[in-house]
């Protein structure tokens, strides 16, 4: 239950299983050089990020890129409410470093039973 959220039916924010996100890049992770000497892309399609939104962290894979928004799908449901404040951290050198921020402006939501 470590995560879980409990609350009359309509009381609590939308649980989302895919979030769309209009984001900005972190500009001193635009192109890093690792300390193995490859170039890291900031984010790709079908690559894992760690998602940071209110207090919860879930993995997600990246499903679709726009021009400032990313959609992505992710592996435990999150509630929340639009416009929350939103971190995408990806792993670079051993380590989990914030890629891009932005704000939750819609996704594929769940309805609770």
């Amino acid at each position: 239950m470590v995560g879980s959220v409990i609350g009359e039916v309509g009381s609590l924010p939308a649980i989302y299983k895919a979030l769309k996100i209009s984001f900005k890049i972190i500009r001193k992770n635009k192109v890093r050089q690792s300390k193995r000497n490859t170039k890291v892309n900031i984010i790709q399609v079908g690559e894992l990020v760690l998602i940071n939104i209110n207090s919860t962290s879930t993995l997600g894979v990246i499903m679709k890129i726009d021009y400032s928004s990313v959609f992505i799908y992710l592996n435990t449901p999150i509630c929340s409410s639009l416009r929350t404040k939103v971190t995408v951290s990806k792993f670079i050198d051993q380590k989990w470093r914030i890629i891009i921020w932005g704000s939750l402006v819609n996704g594929l939501r769940i309805v609770p039973f």
